[in-house]
């Protein structure tokens, strides 16, 4: 989950270093723009890399409350 948060931390500096190039405004931007592309993507991979880290967090949590062995609970 770490790494993926990193991960995540990488994309969202791509994105700002993209909009940061002379002010851009990405929804002003015409579709066949590759800046518009571009921001698309990073976007689209982040949004995923939350997605799995959320999913990964409601795992462990579950694992947490509902162990395998019921004798491992204090």
């Amino acid at each position: 989950m770490l790494a993926l948060t990193g991960a995540q931390f990488w994309i969202a500096a791509r994105i700002y270093a993209l909009t940061e190039q002379g002010a851009i405004v990405i929804s002003a931007l015409p579709a066949d723009d590759p800046r518009h592309g571009l921001f698309s993507a990073l976007h689209g991979s982040s949004a995923a890399l939350e997605i799995v880290v959320f999913v990964c967090g409601l795992v462990v949590l579950w694992r947490l409350v509902n162990p395998r062995d019921p004798d491992a609970v204090g």
